[in-house]
């Protein structure tokens, strides 16, 4: 493989698909220690908006790379609405850090 072809395909799907797998392996966490140790409310409450933003922002990428918008950067909706994932995605995070 060459190394722009990883760069131009691997990464992005990478950096946008980790945090949904990083969030559906803990929803299998939750639910194996369902019986043992019940969710708190506000554990499942940041669990359930960081998997939502995680969706989205996996969602939008597939929508925009099947589809693809031929417009210059700072137009793009694309740019847009991954910029605005990320950003929610930073303040769930914090959220998640202060539990």
């Amino acid at each position: 493989m060459v190394p722009g072809f990883m760069a131009s395909a691997l990464v992005p799907y990478l950096i946008t698909f980790t945090p949904l797998i990083m969030m559906l392996s803990g929803w299998a966490r939750a639910y194996r220690k369902h019986n043992t140790e019940p969710l708190h409310p506000f554990a499942f409450t940041l669990l359930a908006i960081v998997t939502a933003l995680a969706t989205i922002a996996a969602a939008s990428f597939v929508y925009f790379e099947l589809r693809p918008v031929h417009l210059p950067p700072w137009q793009s909706p694309k740019s847009l609405c991954l910029a605005g994932s990320s950003y929610s995605a930073q303040r769930a995070w914090l959220l998640a850090f202060l539990r």
